[in-house]
């Protein structure tokens, strides 16, 4: 049955929409279903940009999830040389029952880059403003001072904690793991992290702190 499967795939036209498709084989003795898959990445000129990806093969026995991960490192271009890509659960993975899906790993970062107080990752012109580069830098507190005053109460001995500034610093903020004072906040900085496209294509954990 894979063998008279051969002909019958129409050749790929080589013409490409944005959207998302699969690759699939699934064959047994009552017939069969096969879906191969051409695709490429269209990206923006940066000569910094990393495009990273993940093949998935996911079997219709109830297997375990399998990863291919794949990279493309741009060099500024914004067409890579080796697309299109191609998926044919022929062969691949021995042939074996499955569906394929292509997904894009991606993590963005955001700050308040021009401290306006918005921040944004789908609005391109608040993302625009809030863009750094080596001349223009997002700077920060370290928060190594101390924004609390600390006392010990003469009855019970306790240490007392209210707001102030302690200079020299006795204990700085950043050992401490946590907000003290609401004057700590002033050093405090905005900082977005979007996992959204790693996460949702992993099946294992992603733990932040």
């Amino acid at each position: 049955m894979r063998q008279n499967a051969e002909g019958r795939i129409p050749a790929f036209e080589n013409k490409f929409t944005e959207g998302n498709e699969y690759a699939d084989f699934f064959v047994d003795n009552n017939g069969y279903e096969i879906i191969r898959l051409q695709y490429r990445w269209k990206v923006n000129a940066d000569p910094n940009l990393t495009v990273t990806w993940d093949v998935q093969f996911t079997p219709y026995d109830g297997g375990p999830l399998h990863h291919e991960i794949h990279q493309w490192v741009t060099q500024g271009a914004s067409a890579d040389p080796l697309a299109p890509y191609l998926i044919d659960p022929r062969y691949q993975r021995a042939g074996r029952n499955g569906y394929y899906d292509v997904i894009l790993l991606q993590a963005n970062l955001a700050v308040d880059g021009n401290r306006d107080g918005q921040m944004s990752f789908d609005d391109p012109f608040v993302r625009d403003a809030d863009k750094t580069t080596s001349d223009k830098p997002y700077r920060f507190w370290l928060n190594d001072d101390q924004d609390n005053v600390r006392t010990v109460d003469p009855f019970y001995g306790t240490v007392l904690i209210s707001e102030g500034e302690t200079v020299p610093v006795s204990i700085a903020d950043n050992t401490q793991h946590k907000i003290v004072t609401k004057r700590n906040l002033e050093d405090f900085a905005r900082l977005w992290i979007d996992l959204s496209g790693a996460t949702d294509a992993l099946d294992w954990e992603c733990r932040l702190g």
